[in-house]
């Protein structure tokens, strides 16, 4: 009896409410959609680089690490050779020229 009770009660409310049922499905459709969206940009962002940087054919990254205005370290940057017979350059707009 009660959850027959709670069920006409909730029934009546979306009746009476209809535009506030409209805006709280409208809401998680939203919410649901911006969710999905962020962590797809997220994970084809990933494969994105490393796709580039296989295609580059480097056997050498060279990464750097900067502190921001948090009161960070800066940490040193450290190199890394696969192959030391063979370390390749690697260019990027974004990161400048290594050599």
């Amino acid at each position: 009896m009660f959850h027959s009770e709670a069920l006409r009660f909730s029934f009546q409310a979306l009746q009476a409410n209809k535009f506030r049922a409209f805006l709280t499905a409208l809401g998680l459709v939203i919410g649901n959609a911006s969710v999905i969206l962020v962590v797809t940009i997220s994970l084809t962002s990933r494969d994105y680089i490393l796709d580039q940087i296989q295609r580059i054919g480097s056997n050498m990254i060279y990464a750097q690490y900067q502190a921001g205005n948090n009161g960070a370290i800066a940490a040193p940057a450290r190199r890394h050779h696969a192959d030391p017979a063979r370390p390749a350059a690697i260019a990027s707009p974004m990161l400048g020229s290594y050599r």
